[in-house]
């Protein structure tokens, strides 16, 4: 696969418009592609789009209702629990910006999460590498960039420290 692979306009578009949907969260895994039949020399990858909608939703009904942070935690868990594990690369968006912010603080933001573990076979990692900053440049959602490798790096209270510092 070439070096900035283009993804497909729906999960652009869903990423695009994730957070008018009510969503809490999206995730763009990178996948091999689907067998053809053909011989190939190399594998192909392709985006897609893996978030359970169900799971996504908001925490709270209405789309601006600000929460506490302890509402949102178990969710966090459960999205990182769920989409960050060994065997998947993916691009991955979380709304952050429901949260009340501290006195005297910032508002939060959206989190991009750049998801790509050392356990991924090297050329998934290349590959990954290549296409991620192309794709979040095509889904053009304005957020915070948090790269991970490892569950243990994306805690919720150190995730929202590092956003909150910049």
């Amino acid at each position: 696969m070439s070096s900035g692979m283009t993804a497909d306009p729906s999960i652009i578009k869903n990423a695009k418009e994730f957070l008018e949907k009510g969503a809490q969260y999206i995730v763009i895994e990178l996948v091999e592609k689907e067998d053809d039949g053909q011989k190939k020399r190399s594998k192909e990858y392709v985006w897609r789009d893996i978030t359970d909608g169900s799971r996504s939703q908001r925490i709270v009904g209405k789309t601006h209702d600000l929460v506490e942070r302890d509402e949102v935690k178990p969710n966090f868990d459960e999205f990182r629990d769920t989409y960050f594990n060994d065997d998947r690369a993916c691009l991955a968006y979380y709304d952050f910006t429901l949260i009340k912010p501290l006195v005297g603080s910032k508002a939060y933001k959206i989190g991009a999460f750049k998801w790509c573990p050392d356990t991924l076979p090297v050329g998934k990692k290349m590959v990954f590498g290549s296409s991620v900053e192309k794709l979040k440049k095509d889904c053009d959602v304005a957020a915070y960039t948090l790269p991970g490798t490892d569950p243990d790096e994306l805690v919720f209270e150190n995730v929202l420290k590092e956003m909150h510092g910049k």
